[in-house]
């Protein structure tokens, strides 16, 4: 008996030595190719999940070169023979730092070129010197853009060229259709609510004043539609200009008293 075990004893041990040397050759291995994963990720070789140097993918990178869809608005309501707001398309170019043209420029200290009572369409607006003349269809801004941004107060819409336009950037034009529409269409009953009473009174002043100016014909209509955006600037209805905001392409519009 003493024989047999000293005889099988260094198989066994022989066995426990393999066994040993294998798990450590599979851990050393593990660990190894840990050790590659985490220093290829030190050298960006492979990309981090959420990483900002992770490639788009190609109908991504396809959609940002490409440029604004074509729409229609064949099918949106017309107001007193104007068109109810454009929708906004889902793929624009990024803004970018320009400059607005010189007509639509203001300061709080003087008004851009352009007298305009935004109550009225827009064929009402006229020139004021010293701009005497110039071209309504030229860039609203250098360089061109495709769309910009305008805020009042807590309202915020954009500009687009218009659908029939042969150009695909924002004219000066668009910029005041562009307002037009946007004040043109109806407010909430909750937003005329909300106001205080004297300033609920003005609103609904303005509101009359605007009906009853329509042609005889026409008055009737025009009440029914309601109170619209712009019944909410009161007397203050005449264009100043656009300033420019901390924010690129966008611009702030001011106004005054009519």
């Amino acid at each position: 008996m003493t024989l047999m075990r000293r005889r099988y004893l260094p198989d066994i041990i022989s066995v426990m030595t393999c066994t040993v040397c294998s798990q450590k050759l599979d851990s050393f291995s593990t660990g190894y190719k840990n050790t590659r994963i985490y220093h290829a990720i030190q050298r960006s070789e492979v990309p981090r999940r959420g990483s900002e140097y992770s490639p788009l993918p190609t109908h991504t990178a396809a959609l940002l070169k490409s440029s604004s869809p074509a729409y229609s608005v064949a099918s949106l309501p017309v107001i007193d023979g104007s068109v109810s707001p454009q929708p906004i398309p889902t793929i624009m170019l990024p803004a970018v730092d320009c400059q607005l043209h010189r007509a639509l420029q203001s300061n709080k200290f003087s008004p851009s070129a352009i007298s305009w009572d935004m109550s009225y369409p827009v064929e009402t607006a006229r020139l004021q010197p010293p701009c005497t003349q110039f071209d309504w269809n030229a860039p609203a801004t250098n360089p061109h853009t495709t769309h910009l941004t305008i805020t009042f107060g807590a309202w915020k819409f954009t500009v687009v060229p218009h659908p029939a336009s042969r150009v695909s950037y924002v004219t000066v034009l668009d910029v005041l259709h562009g307002i037009y529409r946007y004040f043109r269409t109806s407010s909430s009953e909750r937003d005329y609510r909300a106001l205080s009473s004297d300033k609920r009174h003005r609103v609904t002043s303005a509101y009359n004043q605007r009906w009853q100016r329509c042609h005889p014909a026409e008055q009737e209509m025009e009440q029914k539609k309601g109170v619209k955006q712009i019944d909410f600037l009161a007397d203050s209805k005449t264009f100043w200009g656009l300033l420019p905001t901390k924010e690129l392409g966008t611009w702030q519009l001011q106004v005054t008293r009519s």
